[in-house]
């Protein structure tokens, strides 16, 4: 329980890192016509919302934003746009344009990526905005755009100085709030089965313990070794295969190294697992141990990820996705460690080694697929991240459990039959 309460605030610290200052505010919202952007959304003229992106049908196309700011000063703009020409225009009053942003060519221009991006404005503009209370901003397509035209996920605005009209820090509170939820979920996965289990089989803690520090070195060998390895084997392959095959060979070569070195990092113990008298619920402790610590230290590298971004306009409606989906991911992640972990202890106690084989090739297996989906350029994760869980994935921790139970009745049986033996011995 103590570690559950040091590692929150450690993400509580982090939250108030990024959170602006007392007198800092910022609005964003996702620009895909529902009620956030129609609140602030003045004119729209040759636009529509098409996969909850708005986007420009035309050359003469412009959307209006305007934005009460109150006795608040305007610091920044942000946005995120696809790569085409546009303007971004600001006005004191509707009437009076001038121009703040002017993409007017682009080297590579790919209108399907998304860039995030961010302007000031000039003393005399911020002062004008100041004494009007009031920020008007028009996107509009600029040059010959031939079918390609502007689509914009999100806009916002940060302003300072005293508070600011209610919209500002409402919007303000729950999106930094949003952010590292996600992040803290993750934690929690990791350590409230750690809890369940201290709690409900008083498992002591050097098995836990045990589990994280097999995870920290395995997987810090895994990543020294790839680092010097992964890109001569990726050229190589490439060599010799056609593009294809070599991709598929590249994908096997990553899960093995999981095999590898997550399964082979017990073998240097084999002689203090074997002096020890092993329980089901031991060697799922281990297992639980392996997948917790890799659980909290994900989830506190994705709390600082967020916080090192700078942008944080148009992430409410990503952290909602990757809300449920980021738990559920280090859940499935639990359920392939603990199983794997438990059939190399089996293995090596009882001296079958075909279970230190499955485990090998399970493992190996469920990597070679995380390739598939992280390296494979389809984009899986971000497109379809719960066909990926529960179809790519999820046979994985389905099989991981029932592995489980099949180990837990083996291993039962193993102990009904120690027993009177060592009972007809003792007599």
């Amino acid at each position: 329980m103590l570690g559950l309460v040091v590692l929150w605030l450690v993400m509580t610290l982090l939250e108030r890192h990024v959170t602006l200052p007392p007198d800092h505010y910022q609005l964003s919202f996702v620009c895909n016509g529902q009620t956030d952007e129609e609140r602030f959304l003045v004119e729209q003229a040759d636009t529509i919302v098409e996969d909850g992106l708005r986007r420009f049908t035309s050359a003469n196309g412009f959307v209006t934003y305007k934005i009460a700011i109150g006795d608040c000063e305007l610091e920044r703009a942000f946005w995120a746009i696809n790569q085409v020409e546009f303007r971004l225009e600001f006005s004191r009053d509707g009437k009076e344009w001038s121009t703040i942003v002017h993409i007017s060519e682009l080297a590579q221009r790919e209108p399907e990526k998304f860039s995030n991006q961010s302007c000031g404005l000039l003393p005399e503009k911020k002062k004008a905005a100041s004494e009007a209370k009031v920020a008007y901003y028009r996107f509009r397509p600029s040059g010959e755009l031939g079918d390609s035209y502007p689509v914009i996920k999100h806009f916002g605005l940060q302003v300072s100085g005293p508070i600011p009209p209610e919209h500002f820090h409402k919007f303000s509170v729950w999106r930094k709030f949003m952010r590292l939820l996600p992040a803290r979920l993750m934690v929690l996965v990791g350590l409230v089965p750690v809890i369940i289990l201290r709690r409900c089989w008083k498992t002591p803690w050097r098995l836990f313990g045990l589990g994280a520090v097999l995870w920290i070195v395995s997987v810090a060998a895994k990543l020294g070794f790839a680092l010097l390895a992964n890109k001569p084997v990726g050229k190589a392959l490439h060599a010799i295969l056609p593009t294809f095959p070599a991709d598929l060979a590249f994908w096997l070569y990553i899960g093995l190294l999981t095999g590898i070195f997550e399964c082979g990092i017990f073998l240097l113990l084999i002689k203090y697992i074997r002096r020890r008298q092993w329980t089901w619920k031991d060697a799922t402790s281990v297992g639980v141990g392996f997948g917790a610590v890799e659980a909290i230290t994900l989830g506190i590298g994705m709390a600082i990820a967020t916080t090192m971004k700078s942008n944080v306009s148009g992430e409410l409606n990503q952290a909602v996705v990757i809300l449920w989906h980021a738990p559920v991911e280090r859940l499935v992640a639990m359920a392939v460690h603990a199983a794997s972990v438990v059939m190399i202890i089996y293995a090596l106690t009882q001296r079958k080694w075909g279970w230190f084989v499955a485990s090998f090739l399970y493992k190996s297996g469920v990597d070679a697929v995380a390739s598939f989906v992280f390296l494979s350029g389809a984009d899986l994760m971000k497109t379809h991240p719960w066909f990926v869980e529960l179809c790519l994935f999820g046979p994985f921790a389905y099989a991981g459990l029932c592995i489980l139970l099949v180990l837990r009745r083996l291993w039962n049986k193993k102990d009904d039959i120690q027993a009177p033996a060592q009972i007809s011995s003792a007599d």
